[in-house]
């Protein structure tokens, strides 16, 4: 079982700026933070929903110079 949380952190050695991000098992989740909460959020309930925040990388082409 994970738990999973949505976080708010002020950082008063910045300015007060507010960062919002995912927690798993109290360990930070790459990608999951945002200065902006509503984006922060929706990443929160992709992974709160089974998803993944980690990118798909496709190949479009490939060309080898000989």
């Amino acid at each position: 079982m994970k738990k999973i949380e949505f976080v708010e952190q002020v950082a008063y050695y910045d300015n007060n700026k507010t960062w919002y991000f995912t927690n798993i098992d109290d360990s930070y989740l790459s990608d999951s933070g945002h200065y902006d909460k509503e984006i922060a959020y929706e990443k929160f309930v992709i992974v709160a929903n089974g998803g993944s925040l980690t990118p798909v990388k496709t190949i479009l082409e490939t060309k080898i110079i000989e």
